[in-house]
């Protein structure tokens, strides 16, 4: 069930870098003809945000993210899954964090209507709800392999 979310996440993310691509591609041409896409700043910010955060759960999911192995290479299997384990609730903490506090932000910037200033008024919780949702995604991902990396040393531990 978690790697479909993160899968349309991901998916969603990747429409993100899609439609900021499109948004930039229409300012440059309407530049050269003197007329600028209007709100192409407020469209691009929003867009990173969920481009960013709905696709971070996925990247861990696929052992993607950036890992310097130097010296983990030189552990035993077994530490090398306790420290793997022991980033994974660092990760967690940190997610679970941002979460939270991005529900709350999110929520308050729906109940009292926030809208960005700028070009086009532009309202602020589509970008709000993406980090949270991209966050709580990844606090899932992180539980679902804290489990399989507890699972798997307690494994490797038995005689």
């Amino acid at each position: 069930m978690i790697a479909n979310l993160n899968r349309y996440a991901a998916t969603l993310a990747g429409i993100a870098l899609l439609l900021m691509a499109i948004v930039g591609a229409l300012d440059v041409v309407g530049a050269t003809t003197g007329r600028p896409l209007v709100g192409t700043h407020e469209i691009t910010e929003t867009l990173m945000v969920i481009a960013i955060f709905m696709a971070l759960a996925s990247a861990q999911q696929r052992n993607a993210h950036i890992r310097v192995e130097l010296f983990t290479r030189q552990l035993s299997p077994s530490l090398q899954v306790a420290l793997s384990v022991f980033a994974l609730v660092c990760s967690l903490a940190c997610f679970a964090l941002i979460a939270y506090f991005g529900w709350s932000s999110t929520l308050r910037s729906i109940s009292t209507g926030e809208f960005r200033q700028g070009q086009l008024g532009f309202p602020v919780w589509p970008a709000r709800m993406a980090l949270a949702l991209g966050s709580t995604l990844m606090v899932l991902q992180c539980l679902r392999e804290i489990f399989v990396g507890l699972t798997t040393r307690s494994r490797a531990e038995q005689p």
